[in-house]
């Protein structure tokens, strides 16, 4: 029970932060550096080695809000590259990704505010392989398994291709959602039900064709 509560109360945090960063009525670049940097600065200056998910998370809004303050040289300096969403620093952002199962059923808004700048990029095919097929669904373990599945769920809305759409509904989530779906009494049976459900009804109402004939594909693939 504890540990629930110090769950909620850390989503709750992180969603009151994002909404702080995200309006600049309340914080202008100029609030923002006398009185918040300061204390961020430290933080946001560990590098890959000793980023957590929460930190990840306020750096991401950070770069989003205020990227004057956490600048390509900033970056280089410390994450090794001008972006933090350069492709060569997947490898670590999955990785830390992958450490935020611990606020569980609750995804951590790391994730989708990582996948949400991805997905503005080229970049999306390398890092959804990178993060979800080579790193959640090969894990062996059934709480990213899980996680990977929700992610889905929160990306197919925002796919704009049926090219996208394919690249995520991979070989490796039909590998897992399929066996447990049939299975009744595997952990992920009600997820994955869910997820085979959600993606017909998606076919239902989307009115691209072509994403509809790739969500049929996700199905009849042998």
């Amino acid at each position: 029970m504890c540990q629930t509560l110090h769950n909620l109360e850390f989503l709750f945090e992180c969603k009151n932060l994002s909404s702080s960063f995200c309006s600049s009525s309340q914080m202008n670049e100029k609030k923002f550096k006398k009185k918040v940097w300061p204390e961020l600065r430290d933080d946001l200056s560990c590098g890959w080695d000793k980023c957590s998910p929460l930190v990840l998370f306020v750096l991401v809004l950070v770069v989003e809000n205020f990227p004057s303050v956490v600048d390509p040289a900033f970056l280089r300096q410390h994450w090794k590259s001008d972006s933090i969403f350069d492709k060569n620093n997947f490898v670590e952002i999955s990785g830390i990704l992958q450490k935020s199962t611990s606020v569980h059923p609750h995804i951590h808004p790391a994730c989708t505010a990582v996948l949400e700048a991805v997905l503005a990029t080229k970049n999306f095919k390398k890092f959804w392989k990178q993060f979800v097929d080579d790193g959640l669904l090969n894990a062996g373990q059934e709480h990213k398994t899980f996680l990977a599945l929700e992610l889905f769920k929160w990306c197919l809305p925002r796919l704009s291709s049926a090219e996208k759409v394919e690249w995520a509904l991979s070989q490796e989530l039909r590998r897992h959602t399929i066996p447990a779906m049939c299975n009744g009494s595997h952990a992920l049976h009600s997820v994955s039900r869910g997820l085979l459900q959600y993606l017909v009804d998606f076919a239902k109402v989307t009115s691209d064709a072509q994403i509809q004939a790739a969500i049929l594909g996700f199905f009849v693939k042998s």
